[in-house]
């Protein structure tokens, strides 16, 4: 969360882009045995807000993601459930 509050989201202010691409892999989450980051699915959906935000104010709301995957497919399912909620502007169930 800091290395996108503080570094990557500041940044995208000099490439004043057009849109946002977001690569929704889900190989991070704490259940998934290849990366051993140990995120959650409530990290991955704070992580989509600061992108919602970002492309809010850098290009006028324009923002794709592209789903990707992960090894846990549990995880996964839970992972991208909490995505296209959000992404969405749903409540949490």
């Amino acid at each position: 969360m800091e290395a996108f509050t503080k570094e990557i989201v500041p940044d995208l202010e000099s490439y004043t882009p057009d849109l946002l691409i977001i690569f929704a892999g889900f190989d991070a989450h704490k259940d998934d045995q290849l990366a051993n980051i140990n995120l959650t699915e409530e990290s991955f959906g704070k992580l989509i807000v600061l992108m919602q935000k970002a492309a809010d104010k850098y290009c006028g709301g324009k923002l794709v993601s592209v789903l990707e995957g992960s090894y846990d497919l549990e995880a996964l399912a839970r992972s991208v459930e909490t995505h296209d909620r959000v992404m969405c502007n749903s409540p949490p169930m």
